[in-house]
């Protein structure tokens, strides 16, 4: 090196992205029933499409799919159960899904089931 003495380091340091993710992340960090929540770091807030229509097709495909496969019936069931009893997932009554809608900014997950042989 022709300078040893240079002013410049050579730590790697985080970008102007990293830091305002980082920045989303520790402000929006919570404990919540036990599990910790944090906000998703997106650059703008994302405005999702009320997508039930479409959820609701895939939801009742599945249903199809399900009564005429017992065994995969028992698996998706055996799978949908263990994530309710982990935590993962919850039942949302009425009420709740009512609030949600009243927010306005609501988006379904279309699921199916994934099964590892």
């Amino acid at each position: 090196m022709d300078f040893s003495e240079s002013a410049y380091g050579t730590d790697v340091s985080m970008s102007l992205e990293d830091e305002k993710a980082l920045s989303i992340i520790v402000q929006s960090l919570s404990v919540v029933d036990g599990h910790y929540q944090v906000d998703l770091p997106f650059r703008d807030q994302p405005n999702l499409p009320n997508n039930r229509n479409i959820a609701e097709r895939r939801l009742n495909s599945l249903k199809s799919r399900l009564k005429k496969d017992p065994d995969l019936y028992e698996k998706y069931k055996r799978g949908i159960d263990d994530n309710v009893k982990k935590g993962y997932a919850e039942k949302v009554s009425k009420d709740q899904s009512k609030d949600i809608h009243d927010n306005g900014n609501v988006w379904y997950l279309p699921h199916h089931p994934v099964v590892h042989p």
